[in-house]
């Protein structure tokens, strides 16, 4: 007989949770499949589980987190054999005072368990943020991320003119993030404000501004509604006129608006009005600033 040739196997690299279309493709390989294996170790000396494929092609479904190793079992005649290993991977790097696997990337998740401001703009896979660390994200700093926001204890600061860019709709975040925005006001001015994250009380916004100065506008009146700021969030995509706090000066003041809640994400669909002039109030509703020329 002849002997088995083990061929060659793809590997799957994994950094966001949400994943599909994972598939491996044994190629050039002599023997006739009997099933596959898999196995948490790439030698296969402990835990492995028999996959009953007779295929070369083995589909791994969607929405893989774990390490994993595999391997199709050949035979022929008496001979009998292994593939090439394939291998499942997580890549990631974690911050603890230094990136344990390199910086981040566009393929490889950020982990991060110690205080962190970016430098630079970043971009990478996914972020997770534990150990009670604090991510920055500086003025006129930029963190994109393609796959999912977890903050599973403390914080993402996005300040003032900061951006944080998420590129993939499919993904559900999860925890809250903090976003800087400021506005010079001085008393009895307004601002038109539009929420970045979903969560967020219009009265927590801004504690000290009367609750009868919080407005939506009114498109077929072309005027505003006072909206009752106590126990009502923002909603996302919706502008809202709110006016200074009510112990504001003459004097023009700085305020920092801080938002609190899941930073959104993918697409938001608001409601538009034409009955009397068009004019409708909408606020951008994500923590990155926009492209005014292509809005």
């Amino acid at each position: 007989y002849q002997a088995i040739s083990s061929g060659s196997v793809n590997n799957i690299n994994i950094c966001s949770k949400v994943n599909s279309g994972n598939t491996l493709t044994l190629s050039g390989y002599f023997g006739t499949i009997t099933k596959w294996q898999s196995a948490p170790d790439s030698s296969f000396t402990t835990s492995v589980v028999d996959i009953a494929n007779t295929s070369n092609v083995l589909s791994l479904g969607n929405n893989l987190t774990a390490d994993r190793y595999y391997r199709a079992v050949l035979s022929n005649g008496s001979c009998s054999g292994y593939s090439a290993v394939a291998s499942v991977q997580t890549n990631t790097t974690t911050y603890n005072g230094a990136w344990s696997n390199g910086t981040p990337s566009i393929a490889k998740k950020a982990i991060f368990t110690a205080q962190y401001t970016l430098p630079s703009d970043i971009s990478t896979c996914a972020i997770e943020v534990n150990n009670n660390a604090i991510v920055t994200i500086p003025a006129n700093r930029s963190l994109t991320v393609n796959g999912e926001i977890e903050i599973l204890s403390r914080n993402v600061k996005v300040e003032n003119d900061a951006s944080l860019i998420q590129v993939r709709s499919d993904v559900t975040n999860v925890g809250n993030i903090t976003v800087n925005r400021n506005a010079q006001l001085k008393r009895l001015d307004y601002n038109y404000w539009g929420t970045p994250v979903n969560g967020q009380e219009l009265k927590a916004f801004s504690p000290n501004t009367l609750s009868n100065r919080f407005y939506t506008y009114n498109e077929t009146t072309d005027g505003f509604d006072v909206v009752n700021p106590l126990g009502n969030n923002f909603v996302k995509g919706k502008g809202y006129a709110i006016r200074a706090p009510n112990n504001y000066t003459t004097n023009t003041t700085t305020f920092n608006g801080v938002f609190t809640g899941v930073p959104n994400n993918g697409e938001v669909t608001v409601a538009v009005t034409n009955h009397l002039n068009g004019f409708n109030l909408i606020g951008n509703p994500y923590p990155s600033n926009i492209n005014f020329n292509d809005f």
